[in-house]
């Protein structure tokens, strides 16, 4: 009798889980993840190092890889140049996320055919 409760249970359980991602959403976010990868090794090519202040930060509610996306607007500052507001979302480690509260200043690095498009610079100090 014990087994077909278990069987019982199991179906039960089977049908309350949340339905798998679609495999064009399983490849989508594969591509997203392959796109952000190649972007941050452009960026430590080539990127052009900056301050960022961190007006606000929220988390998103997204993990990626354990780790929180963070919805930031940031002002920008590069050498040369004016400061600029950026809107953006990154992900952070947990490590590093006293470091990008607000009203602190941060170093990034910014691409220099889009400026709205950076990475953090965790090479240099935060705070």
């Amino acid at each position: 009798m014990g087994l077909f409760k278990d069987m019982k249970n199991l179906k039960k359980m089977a049908a309350d889980a949340p339905p798998a991602p679609s495999m064009s959403d399983t490849i989508a976010a594969g591509a997203s993840a392959v796109a952000a990868a190649k972007l941050q090794q452009q960026l430590l090519a080539t990127g052009v190092p900056g301050t960022a202040i961190v007006k606000s930060a929220d988390q998103s509610g997204m993990m990626v890889n354990n780790m929180p996306q963070v919805d930031f607007d940031f002002e920008v500052t590069l050498p040369g140049k004016d400061a600029y507001s950026v809107k953006t979302s990154l992900v952070v480690p947990m490590t590093q996320l006293a470091a990008v509260a607000a009203g602190n200043t941060v170093g990034v690095l910014v691409d220099p055919a889009n400026p709205e498009s950076l990475m953090f610079d965790w090479s240099r100090p935060q705070g």
